[in-house]
């Protein structure tokens, strides 16, 4: 075929004219094929936006490691929390009735493992709490309703 209903070339190879002609694209809603004229320019604009955005949000993710301390409730002058090392190895700071032992991030999830020690019993424990929020100096992690606001131990 010759001629406007041509393709404007191999779309393989960068073609300098590329971006200032106008291509159909399809947009798919639900069972229905709607056609669309949209400038190749603007499909690359929204691409790049869209993996820069990404690229700025994984760099931007605040470490989890470190120790993390809140007030001990009824005693705000003492603090109590998580220390998670290197290696997903965790323990407790200033409990001594949850050791915490190991720990894994699985997205917006935080799973603490450990031995809960009390009445001469021991039994271990796995628990999975849902990070809220994530900053270089604070750590909020809920189970149900309790919400848990950690600062970083400096």
């Amino acid at each position: 075929m010759t001629g406007a209903s041509e393709p404007a070339a191999d779309c393989r190879r960068p073609q300098p004219d590329c971006c200032r002609s106008e291509h159909k694209i399809v947009i798919f809603v639900g069972n229905l094929i709607k056609p669309n004229k949209m400038k190749p320019k603007s499909i690359c604009k929204g691409i790049c936006g869209l993996f820069a955005s990404l690229a700025f949000v994984a760099c931007n993710e605040a470490d989890i490691e470190g120790a993390w301390i809140e007030p001990v409730p009824g005693m705000e002058n003492t603090m109590q929390g998580i220390d998670l090392k290197k290696g997903g190895e965790a323990s407790s700071i200033n409990i001594a009735t949850l050791q915490y032992e190991t720990w894994v991030k699985d997205g917006d999830r935080l799973i603490l493992s450990g031995r809960s020690i009390g009445n001469g019993t021991t039994i271990p424990f796995t628990d999975t709490l849902v990070i809220e929020k994530l900053t270089d100096d604070e750590l909020s992690l809920k189970k149900g309703e309790l919400v848990i606001r950690y600062k970083k131990q400096e």
